[in-house]
């Protein structure tokens, strides 16, 4: 697992300034999205739908307990390739050497 964890500074592109209404507009659906849940659950009175609804709530709670907390967490290397390579490029790097770079002297002779 590997844990992004967001700091003060910004790395948003300045190109694109609506990423904070975005961020808003997504919220504010998902918000709405489970509202509706309650009102289906509550009007199908079917206990197998709120068992299911449950298990797949429980799935995605700790998703957003984490981006509550400012953290981004990827399970693989490949998820989080690409934004990994948006932040370096963010910092203006020129060269990065990543945790499993090593300098070893060898003598073949």
């Amino acid at each position: 697992m590997i844990v992004v964890k967001l700091s003060s500074k910004s790395y948003l592109d300045p190109k694109q300034p609506d990423s904070e209404s975005a961020l808003r507009r997504s919220v504010t659906s998902v918000a709405q999205e489970l509202r509706q849940v309650l009102r289906v659950s509550r009007q199908l009175d079917n206990e197998h739908f709120r068992k299911q609804a449950v298990l797949r709530l429980e799935r995605q709670h700790d998703e957003l307990e984490s981006l509550a907390q400012g953290r981004i967490v990827f399970d693989s290397t490949e998820t989080w390739r690409a934004v990994y390579e948006e932040v370096l490029a963010a910092c203006d790097l020129k060269r990065y050497y990543g945790p499993s770079h090593k300098k070893c002297n060898i003598d073949v002779g």
